[in-house]
């Protein structure tokens, strides 16, 4: 189980997928193994996030930020260890951080 805390300052649990909805979310790219809804077309993407919440979440007015907070921490707890994002190169700072004190220009 994993805590997310909300934009409103709540704080929510979520757990990780059973079996009978990896089943039923596979027509998203979803299985035992994987989570793949990244190749769907934009449309069903959307579509998979919302199915993946519902599961969890159906009938909650959530906003778009909190929505997908929710969607990362369900597919983390259903397809990853702890160990494996802790050694997971997305880990450390982004690679997008620029060093502190330098500015970046855009011609």
């Amino acid at each position: 189980m994993r805590e997310v805390v909300l934009s409103t300052g709540e704080m929510v649990t979520v757990r990780g997928l059973r079996r009978s909805e990896i089943k039923s979310l596979s027509k998203y790219g979803i299985g035992y193994m994987r989570c793949n809804i990244f190749d769907l077309p934009e449309d069903q993407k959307e579509e998979a996030i919302d199915a993946v919440v519902d599961t969890q979440f159906k009938d909650q007015d959530l906003e778009n930020a909190d929505l997908l907070k929710i969607f990362n921490q369900i597919i983390k707890e259903s397809f990853s260890s702890e160990e494996e994002e802790k050694n997971s190169p997305r880990s450390g700072p982004s690679d997008q951080t620029a060093p502190e004190g330098s500015t970046a220009e855009h011609a």
